[in-house]
Formats: C-alpha cells, sequence, structure tokens
C-alpha cells in the first residue's frame, strides 16, 4: 500500500514542500520523495533514524541536491 503526500522541509530558511509517498512492507516503512528529479528513498537505520537511500552516481548527476538538504528532509520524516 502507498499513499501520496507532501513533505514541509525547511532549508536555508525556506519552507519547501517535497513530494513523498509512503510505503508500507508488513511492519517495515519506506519514504519515497522526489528531489528536484532525483528519486530518494528513505528508511530507518538500526539506531532508528531516517536515512537517505540513494545511488552516488545519481546524486553526482544531479548537482542541485546538496547532502545537506538530504539531511533536512530527514530531519523533516523523524
Amino acid at each position: 500500500m502507498a499513499e501520496d503526500f507532501e513533505l514541509p522541509v525547511i532549508y536555508k530558511g525556506e519552507q519547501l514542500m517535497i513530494p513523498g509517498i509512503l510505503h508500507l512492507y508488513g511492519f517495515t516503512q519506506k519514504i519515497e520523495v522526489n528531489v528536484n528529479g532525483l528519486s530518494v528513498m528513505y528508511e530507518r537505520d538500526e539506531e532508528r533514524n531516517w536515512r537517505a537511500i540513494v545511488d552516488p552516481l545519481q546524486l553526482e548527476k544531479n548537482q542541485s541536491v546538496q547532502t545537506e538538504l538530504l539531511q533536512a528532509i530527514a530531519e523533516s520524516i523523524e
């Protein structure tokens, strides 16, 4: 089951609305967001914090997506 939503993110003093999809897999939740055309999947790590899963080559190609933005998105999900 997937559910679409808009995630409010504060980044560099601006509020962004990032489109997201909540994916439920049994007891596991994953959140997929579209950041400037780049699909990023968030899942919980061993310490129960949200981490971004993204192909490093795709991240290099899409220079408009910075790691600070990915961290801000994780904080907003929390």
